[in-house]
């Protein structure tokens, strides 16, 4: 679990642009969840994409505006692309381990 909120946090800041952002983590609750089936793996890429919709402010929208900002969109698009790569690697480094 801190693995999880950790690879959010660190997404969300390595995908953060030039305007000031404050840095949010967000604990992800996977242990429920078997990921050695799709639809656990499935579960827990809803849960990662809505911890970066939070993280990322996808859900504040601009006044007068029904769509996220721009700083926004482009944050959450790149956490859930370097989510999904450190996802990979930490499922690849388990696999290695036996479990």
């Amino acid at each position: 679990m801190l693995i999880l909120t950790r690879l959010i946090a660190a997404a969300a800041l390595t995908a953060a642009t030039a305007s000031p952002v404050l840095a949010e983590s967000i604990t992800v609750q996977h242990r429920d969840l078997d990921l050695s089936t799709a639809q656990g793996k499935a579960r827990l890429d809803a849960r990662l994409a809505k911890a970066a919709r939070k993280v990322c402010g996808m859900n504040d929208k601009p006044t007068g505006s029904r769509l996220p900002n721009k700083e926004a969109m482009t944050c959450y698009r790149e956490t859930l692309g370097k989510l999904e790569l450190q996802m990979a690697e930490l499922t690849k480094g388990e696999a290695r381990q036996g479990g």
